[in-house]
């Protein structure tokens, strides 16, 4: 149904504020109305024809010069169009049944008939037998609803009114933003304002990225012009290009010499923003890489330990179920390294509750540092910041630094798989395999309990 946005947007250009869509089924034929108080139009053969043609205008078009254009979204839509348009006390109509044409050996269309009239300026156009009937029930139809309040954004915006079956849509509102900034651009005469800050952290975002608008319509949803390749979540925004700015055909992007430059200048304006996107970015990055290792740690743990208390004889005391104590032995202050019990959970208690985040240590400083349960990595090194919204890569040096912690910590737990490991080296070694071995399995895992 995104086909009928052209009729919309020739209603626009002919200054409607109103504009009708109605939706009617009568058996197995469905038609669609739509229907706007704009200025009419002086010959509408011009709106279907085939063929180019010209029309002379006083005011220019906005939309309208872009796109399919009415009469193939008429034929691709429907098997027939009917159309009504009423100017200074003139009603032109016009009918058109693609199939009865399509038979002829030439394609004539006759020319609307002209009627005097009371009534108000403004067009009907009526899309008879629709070839697409699936985009009609309620689901799809509150669907298209949403999606056109969206791409007509800037019109309703302004004060225009679209209704579908009698319902007005409603005005989209950006979210509430945090370290929001306007600027208003030019690029050699091509005007741009644009508008974008970052939604605050917990809060639901449905359209990441950038709107780029132009006249009275969306042309680009999730842009990323101007936010450069790392990733941004929670920044959003809109772009709201001037008349100056081309089109393509299809009026869903930007065809423009001077583009590139628009984008640089974005990025220069709000490079503050952006740049808090993007530290946002690695973030959920190191929150995910945390995430992962520690349930690996888990389930490390399950297997490993905890280990099996050592056996005791049975109570001397039957009455209490304890020895009684005769106050003359020392007091046990081995146990806690003699017995094991609960020893191997308790430090894979604390081991597993690590958080993974970047800090500027310096160029020649370590690559990684411990700060209580939090590893840092250092930012400073080229070979570990060059990518940190990888999650792969970064995972790599978090289970290098997390390895190191486990063999020269003396709190740290060892692993009794690798306790024939007679140096550090080789122990190290062995536990970053093991640990990127088992991340790998234990994605995959997740990755088909998810699906």
């Amino acid at each position: 149904m995104s086909i009928f946005g052209e009729p919309f947007d020739n209603s626009f250009d002919a200054d409607a504020t109103q504009i009708s869509m109605s939706i009617r089924t009568k058996g197995n034929a469905s038609s669609i109305l739509i229907q706007d108080n704009g200025s009419g139009c002086a010959n509408p053969l011009c709106m279907i024809q085939l063929g180019k043609h010209v029309v002379n205008r006083q005011k220019p078009l906005i939309l309208g010069r872009y796109g399919v254009g009415l009469t193939k979204a008429a034929v691709s839509a429907a098997d027939g169009v009917a159309i009504k348009t009423v100017r200074d006390g003139i009603a032109r109509h016009l009918s058109l049944n693609w199939k009865v044409l399509q038979k002829q050996e030439r394609w004539v269309i006759e020319d609307p008939s002209e009627s005097p009239t009371a009534e108000p300026n403004g067009t009907l156009i009526v899309f008879q037998g629709l070839r697409s009937k699936a985009s009609l029930n309620d689901k799809q139809l509150e669907k298209y609803m949403q999606k056109l309040a969206l791409q007509y954004m800037p019109a309703i915006r302004s004060g225009k009114q679209i209704l579908v079956n009698g319902k007005a849509l409603p005005v989209f509102q950006h979210p509430e933003m945090e370290h929001q900034k306007t600027a208003d651009l030019d690029i050699d005469g091509h005007k741009a304002r644009v508008t974008m800050g970052l939604v605050p952290e917990g809060r639901t975002i449905h359209h990441p990225g950038l709107f780029v608008s132009f006249g009275y319509r969306v042309i680009e949803f999730n842009s990323r012009l101007g936010l450069g390749d790392d990733p941004t979540p929670g920044l959003c925004g809109e772009i709201e290009l001037g008349d100056q700015w081309g089109l393509g055909t299809l009026k869903n992007r930007v065809i423009d010499d001077r583009l590139q430059a628009l984008s640089e200048e974005i990025h220069r304006t709000f490079s503050d923003v952006i740049e808090k996107a993007r530290r946002r970015g690695q973030r959920v990055v190191l929150g995910k890489v945390s995430d992962d290792i520690n349930r690996l740690l888990r389930q490390i743990g399950e297997e490993e330990g905890p280990k099996k208390k050592a056996r005791r004889p049975g109570p001397k005391n039957p009455g209490s179920g304890t020895k009684k104590s005769t106050g003359l032995g020392s007091p046990h202050r081995r146990s806690l390294h003699t017995q094991p019990g609960d020893r191997f959970k308790d430090l894979f208690n604390r081991a597993s509750a690590l958080a993974f985040a970047f800090a500027n240590l310096g160029a020649d400083g370590p690559a990684y540092k411990l700060d209580g349960n939090c590893v840092l990595l250092n930012a400073d090194i080229p070979a570990i910041a060059m990518d940190p919204h990888n999650e792969v890569k970064v995972s790599i040096h978090a289970i290098h630094a997390l390895a190191t912690y486990w063999i020269v910590n003396p709190g740290g737990f060892q692993l009794r798989l690798f306790e024939e490991e007679q140096n550090a080296f080789d122990r190290i070694s062995r536990i970053v395999g093991y640990l990127m071995t088992r991340l790998e399995l234990t994605a995959n895992a997740s990755d088909k309990e998810s699906a």
